[in-house]
């Protein structure tokens, strides 16, 4: 084995040194017995307890990458032949958007034979005014249709809408309307001036665009004044919407407040234009229901409830453990606003649930250190944690450095939980939800690919922790012997048969977030194939059989670590020879 890899890497062509590197390698991870004779096998165990022992050799281990063999199948692969997987994998999507563009053209052709044919107007700029104020209502009424939550929640949960509906790309899709409704709205604005400039009929063209000389709109003639005031409303809502504003420190409050500006620009637009309200009804009633309907979140047993405990997994990592309100129900992979009033007052933020909807007493929610609203909320229980007034109970993780016992008391231990009473003011919790997303749909799938960036793998532990529940309620027992078994006609029944789980991190210390609950789904596992298959199996049939592998990536390197990059193989046997 060692032979092979070193005759992979192309560094040692010495064959005596190379012979000297194999024997490091063996006395390093195959050291010698009581009897003094070198061991023949390795279980894992051992190897973990080498790498225990010694945390620079489990360093250079995992720093080792894969070659990328990528370009050889992009050679493969012809131009035309991937154009058609995209349009088969998003036939949908495709779709929707061919149904947009012939409804907006539908509605350029409408204007143009009305106004032109119908009304014989010939003034081309107020005709291209027309088709901009046509678009800018069809562009609103969707625009806000594309933001019902709890509506897009339906669809998801329905199987045969989901198909059709290419729910999941509902706020892509807001957006990219979102700008065609500012683009008809400059469009119409701009051809009015135009329009002014030209026909001035004894005013002057401050006054046409100004006042309410031009004599239009259906509401005492504010056309040209609610128009000027919707102009600067759109503006003020595009520009503070620029993700590079939108994600900028301490500026996504300014996003979420002056999109609420949609609500004076919708009751502006019902003045400005008299057809305006017929596309807009039925959207703007739906969106009043929902908002009615989310004030259950200050009720007891649907949204007001409290923090059981607070889980500080590392110096980014944070957990929330709240309690579950006895009337709040979710499906995998959905997810809450959630607001802390007595920490930061008036401020909803969403996070995906990752506990099951199998557990009945706790919703956990897992969330990163970043800016503004999650970075309060982290540095304030941190320093919670060192008051009195807190229960706070200390748990230890394993430690790859066993022997830096003097270093570790000055430095702060992972994770920390801190548990609240019910009097603590800070425990007081309101969520609003759920909200389902496309994680939802792992179950219909027969082999499922969950790919999960940091902590953005919380989804996929929501649905690993169910799927640990429902092996646990397959379990039957032997009443005479006492053996364990599972159901059989339940798991061959489940449509979902395979799940591939690749977690990409940054560092190899972020699989501590999640680790207990990847330990009991490997336990819980292989319970499930000592008991469901033959002893005699081969190992090409046992990996076929296995429900979840686990594929884990590390992405992040070191200032120290890059110029150690191009010597690994080096600094491994280094590390090694140390050892021994």
């Amino acid at each position: 084995f060692y032979e092979q890899y070193l005759s992979e890497v192309k560094y040692f062509k010495d064959e005596k040194r190379l012979h000297e590197i194999v024997e490091i390698f063996l006395q390093g991870f195959f050291p010698l017995n009581n009897e003094n004779q070198q061991q023949e096998e390795l279980n894992f165990e051992q190897f973990h307890h080498i790498l225990q022992e010694n945390p620079s050799v489990f360093q250079s281990l995992y720093l080792i990458s894969i070659p990328d063999q990528d370009n050889e199948d992009d050679e493969q692969t012809i131009w035309f032949k991937r154009w058609w997987m995209y349009i088969k994998n998003n036939t949908n999507r495709i779709a929707f958007l061919i149904l947009y563009i012939l409804i907006s053209i539908a509605l350029i052709i409408y204007v143009i034979i009305y106004h032109v044919i119908i009304l014989e107007k010939h003034s081309v700029p107020q005709v291209i005014a027309r088709i901009g104020g046509m678009l800018v209502n069809f562009n609103y009424a969707l625009a806000v249709s594309l933001m019902l939550k709890q509506t897009m929640t339906i669809i998801r949960r329905l199987y045969y809408l989901r198909i059709f509906i290419p729910v999941d790309d509902h706020i892509d899709a807001h957006r990219f309307v979102g700008t065609m409704l500012f683009i008809s709205a400059m469009i119409h604005s701009l051809a009015y001036a135009l329009n002014f400039a030209i026909n001035l009929n004894g005013h002057s063209w401050f006054s046409l665009m100004f006042t309410t000389a031009a004599e239009i709109g259906w509401v005492s003639h504010s056309a040209t004044i609610t128009g000027v005031i919707l102009f600067v409303l759109l503006i003020i809502m595009v520009i503070c919407s620029f993700q590079c504003i939108r994600q900028r420190s301490g500026c996504y409050q300014l996003f979420r407040y002056t999109h609420y500006l949609f609500w004076p620009i919708f009751i502006l637009l019902v003045l400005h234009a008299p057809n305006f309200w017929k596309w807009a009804i039925g959207p703007m009633v739906l969106f009043c229901f929902e908002k009615i309907y989310l004030f259950k979140r200050y009720l007891p047993k649907y949204g007001r409830t409290k923090l059981i405990s607070i889980r500080i997994e590392d110096e980014h990592v944070l957990s929330l453990m709240i309690e579950k309100p006895s009337n709040f129900n979710f499906h995998v992979g959905e997810y809450i606003n959630i607001c802390l009033p007595n920490i930061v007052r008036n401020e909803w933020h969403p996070f995906t649930i990752c506990s099951s909807p199998e557990r009945k007493d706790i919703l956990r929610l897992t969330i990163m250190k970043k800016q503004n609203w999650t970075r309060k909320i982290y540095e304030h229980f941190s320093k919670e944690q060192n008051s009195d007034d807190n229960d706070m109970a200390e748990i230890t993780v394993d430690n790859l450095n066993n022997k830096s016992e003097t270093n570790s008391r000055n430095l702060l231990v992972y994770p920390r939980e801190i548990t609240f009473t019910d009097k603590q003011k800070d425990a007081i919790a309101c969520i609003e939800g759920p909200f389902s997303t496309c994680t939802s749909y792992i179950f219909d799938c027969e082999h499922v690919v969950l790919v999960g960036a940091g902590i953005g793998i919380t989804p996929y532990i929501s649905a690993l922790e169910s799927l640990i529940y429902q092996l646990r309620e397959q379990r039957c027992k032997c009443s005479r012997c006492g053996t364990m078994n599972y159901t059989q006609s339940v798991l061959k029944n489940q449509k979902l048969k395979k799940i591939d789980l690749i977690w990409v991190n940054r560092d190899i210390g972020n699989v501590s977030w999640f680790r207990n609950i990847l330990d009991e789904f490997e336990a819980e596992q292989e319970s499930y194939l000592a008991s469901t298959t033959p002893q005699e199996r081969t190992n090409s049939q046992e990996q076929r059989s296995r429900y979840l592998d686990i594929h884990l990536y590390c992405t992040s390197i070191r200032s120290n670590e890059q110029t150690m990059l191009g010597n690994l193989p080096y600094n491994l046997v280094a590390n090694m020879y140390e050892v021994i």
